[in-house]
């Protein structure tokens, strides 16, 4: 089945380098429109000010955790994963550059799978609220031009 998605309205926000600064734009834009979904690209460019860089992501996660409940809306937090696991083509639960405190705040962590072409899947590693599943490469396909995943056979 071919699942859509339409975006009413997004609002992209750039130069937001703290959690302090993301939380706060983040609440400031729903006072005017509750958002259905908050996304922050990239785990990694956080930075809190701490000199530990653990510590710092520590704070990232916590605060995403706190601000997704304060808000009740779902946030994805992307993050890169250690090269190694990368390099490796096995990313799992733990392969996140600070993947202690992303495994222990994170209600979900989703791993997209590509393969040759325009051949997807996803892998859901961790799941605080469900079994891990994975949806093998082949069994969705991904459009680059539009930055989306369809699951079924591909319609052009």
């Amino acid at each position: 089945f071919p699942v859509t998605i339409l975006a009413y309205q997004c609002d992209i926000m750039t130069g937001l380098t703290s959690m302090a600064a993301i939380a706060g734009a983040c609440r400031g834009a729903a006072q005017k429109a509750k958002p259905d979904l908050v996304v922050i690209d990239y785990l990694q460019l956080v930075s809190n000010g701490n000199e530990n860089r653990v510590l710092d992501i520590e704070t990232t996660t916590r605060g995403v955790k706190l601000l997704a409940q304060e808000l009740e809306v779902p946030i994805m937090l992307l993050s890169q994963p250690n090269n190694s696991d990368a390099k490796g083509g096995s990313i799992g639960l733990y392969s996140g550059k600070g993947s202690g405190s992303i495994a222990a705040d994170a209600d979900a962590v989703i791993v997209p799978m590509r393969g040759e072409g325009d051949a997807a899947g996803i892998d859901l590693v961790g799941c605080r609220h469900a079994e891990t599943r994975r949806w093998d490469v082949g069994s969705m396909w991904f459009d680059g031009p539009r930055m989306r995943f369809g699951a079924g056979p591909r319609t052009r």
